[in-house]
């Protein structure tokens, strides 16, 4: 896993300011699409949550082994069960894609899903002197799926736009 996330980490600040700053990037880019109707609302909020996510994991870092000082352990664990959440919340999103895609990108965002759920399984489950190479996979899955797929529901338009019956909901 990586050492900049660490408390007491030397360098703990440039891996805070990316979340911090990947964080409001999904805040922001969520708000700006949703108000240009290219995001559906189901949408719009897993990504708002998303980049909340990032942010708190900058509040509260994670323990290192290898650092004389001591970690505080409760900021350890809500570390751990915001990294969850945020997992959560992309395997969520990824997993709504493919409800509401036509056939012919449910079965991209399928390979996707099964992607992140088993690099995510190897994460929490496997041998923790190499989790943080799982770590990455999740983190090239995901974002290569994001670059590629996010918010494509069929295969003639980029983004779907609601209609206006849907934006008043």
């Amino acid at each position: 896993m990586s050492e900049m996330a660490a408390q007491f980490a030397p360098n703990a600040w440039i891996l805070s300011t990316g979340f911090v700053g990947a964080g409001l990037g999904y805040i922001l880019f969520s708000l700006y699409y949703f108000r240009q109707q290219k995001l559906p609302l189901w949408l719009m909020v897993l990504t708002l949550l998303n980049g909340v996510t990032l942010i708190l994991l900058a509040v509260f870092p994670t323990s290192y082994d290898g650092y004389a000082m001591p970690a505080n352990e409760t900021v350890v664990i809500i570390h751990r069960y915001i990294a969850y959440v945020s997992n959560f919340i992309t395997i969520t999103s990824l997993a709504t894609h493919i409800v509401v895609s036509d056939t012919s990108l449910r079965y991209k965002h399928t390979i996707f899903l099964i992607l992140a759920i088993v690099f995510s399984v190897f994460f929490i489950f496997y041998n923790q002197d190499i989790r943080g190479l799982f770590q990455r996979l999740i983190l090239i899955t995901t974002s290569v799926w994001t670059w590629l797929y996010y918010a494509r529901f069929n295969r003639l338009s980029k983004t779907t736009k609601p209609s206006p019956d849907e934006s008043l909901n």
